[in-house]
């Protein structure tokens, strides 16, 4: 689990947190990957779907770089506005519900 930067400026709280949890991939993962696209392939092959192919070649390739892509970390912040999260302000007036769950070392959301 990534470090989690909090800090208390002028009445608001800001952190630092990634975007998304990353799980590393071994390279078995991808030879699986790989060897499940490959098989689909097979199928759209016999099946004469020039379609299906093209979706498979796209879905795997898109889900390979996804996989391997790290998390960016994206800013948040809580002030007397609103909630912020990367560069938009989420006023409170709009926001119709949020919360922040601390419960160590159990739950972090």
């Amino acid at each position: 689990m990534p470090d989690i930067v909090i800090k208390k400026i002028e009445s608001s709280f800001e952190w630092e947190a990634p975007e998304y949890e990353h799980h590393e991939r071994s390279n078995d993962w991808y030879w699986a990957m790989g060897i499940f696209a490959v098989a689909l392939l097979v199928v759209a092959f016999f099946l004469k779907s020039v379609l299906f192919g093209l979706l498979v070649m796209l879905s795997g390739f898109s889900l390979g770089l996804y996989s391997a892509r790290k998390p960016l970390m994206v800013p948040f912040g809580i002030g007397p506005r609103g909630v912020k999260i990367g560069e938009k302000i989420y006023y409170f007036e709009s926001v119709k519900s949020f919360w922040v769950r601390y419960d160590p070392p159990h739950v972090k959301e």
